[in-house]
């Protein structure tokens, strides 16, 4: 049987996210259903593996290095942006 130690917290994998249902009142008015039925969007996927990549760039590459490498994931995610 393995044991835990009290300080130690075990780590899945993957990481389940639930975001709220969106609120569905009832209203007089398409304009108004389209205002209060938004809810907040998930983060895209580009963003959520970038970060990691970033913070591990960051931490072993000097000013000199991690400069083009930030450039580099600046534009990415700034090209992939919708809206």
């Amino acid at each position: 049987m393995y044991l835990h130690s009290p300080l130690t917290v075990p780590r899945n994998r993957y990481t389940t996210v639930k975001y709220p249902s969106p609120n569905r009142k009832k209203t007089g008015t398409t304009k108004q259903a389209l205002l209060t039925n938004h809810g907040p969007e998930p983060p895209s996927e580009s963003s959520t593996l970038a970060t990691p990549l970033y913070i591990y760039c960051t931490t072993f590459l000097s000013f000199s290095g991690w400069l083009p490498v930030f450039l580099a994931c600046h534009w990415n995610a700034e090209r992939h942006r919708v809206g």
